[in-house]
């Protein structure tokens, strides 16, 4: 099985659909491949010995880029596919496509949607000690402290840090080790969170700013409905 493991951002691009037949003119092409998968594909049956058990796991922020002439599809940008025996605590960014996640009770897995992934809030991949790159979770990441107590686990992370190590400070507060392969040792100190709103000196825009350590997302709408909010990646 796969345990405190953390898939993120991997990039598979779609081939393209090879050359047409011989004639005049000459045949269609072949058809674009698609993508299924992208941070994991199990192509087992799901049942009995052939399983693929899942826990303590982020598989998140995997994408597909089109072959040429192409459009992506739904599930070209899921993170996972297959039938998973999920054993709960993991964190899917974009699990259209894969089955077999707790989706209630506890434990059960983080999910987001296809319309809507999971952010998993982590840093990038670089030296945080240890023999190999990794990402740590940054400050308000749904990830930490959403693990299980490592009760019989893995007792110390990728760079050998130990593992679980709560840091139960505000939204971030949890009970368990972080879900991933880090993790984190501390924390920042809760404080409160000043907003700052400026009119900008030329024309009627303002700016809005706020501490990296704080929960704030900005989001946008064309339409204020609530089902047309967005996550502003500016």
């Amino acid at each position: 099985g796969i345990k405190h493991t953390t898939i993120d951002k991997n990039v598979c691009r779609l081939g393209g659909g090879g050359a047409g037949g011989a004639g005049t003119p000459v045949g269609d092409p072949g058809a674009a491949g698609v993508a299924d998968g992208l941070g994991l594909y199990f192509n087992g049956t799901g049942a009995g010995d052939n399983t693929l058990p899942l826990d303590n796991t982020l598989i998140a922020a995997n994408l597909a880029t089109p072959a040429p002439g192409s459009t992506l599809v739904l599930h070209d940008s899921a993170d996972v596919r297959g039938v998973i025996a999920s054993g709960g605590h993991n964190l899917i960014g974009n699990p259209f496509g894969g089955s077999g996640w707790v989706s209630s009770g506890v434990p059960r897995d983080l999910l987001g949607t296809a319309a809507l992934p999971l952010d998993p809030r982590l840093g990038p991949l670089q030296n945080n000690g240890g023999e190999t790159p990794t990402q740590a979770p940054l400050a308000c990441s749904p990830a930490i402290d959403a693990g299980s107590d490592c009760v019989g686990c893995l007792a110390l992370d990728q760079i050998d840090q130990p593992r679980p190590v709560l840091v139960t400070a505000g939204v971030s507060s949890g009970k368990g080790s972080d879900i991933g392969a880090y993790e984190l040792q501390s924390y920042p100190s809760v404080a409160a969170v000043a907003l700052s709103i400026t009119r900008l000196t030329t024309g009627n825009g303002v700016m809005i700013a706020w501490p990296a350590s704080s929960c704030f997302i900005l989001q946008q709408s064309p339409t204020l409905d609530p089902p047309d909010w967005e996550n502003n990646t500016n």
